[in-house]
């Protein structure tokens, strides 16, 4: 079983999904925006098994207004 990881960012995300209608849609904003992200792992962060690499912290934060370091 994985670990799950709390943080701020990943209530953030986990909020943020919520708000623009899942987490596909949230690949897709990345997407748009220049990010290679699949939904599948957008979902893995909302469940705290894994963690954006910090490229993909940069694309959170720029995108969504979530703080890197969170």
């Amino acid at each position: 079983m994985a670990r799950i990881t709390e943080s701020k960012g990943r209530d953030h995300l986990a909020v943020v999904c919520e708000q623009v209608g899942g987490q596909s849609e949230v690949a897709r904003i990345l997407t748009a925006a220049g990010a290679r992200i699949t939904q599948s792992a957008v979902s893995q962060w909302v469940r705290g098994e894994s963690r954006p690499e910090p490229v993909m912290r940069t694309a959170l934060a720029r995108t969504l207004s979530i703080a890197e370091d969170d």
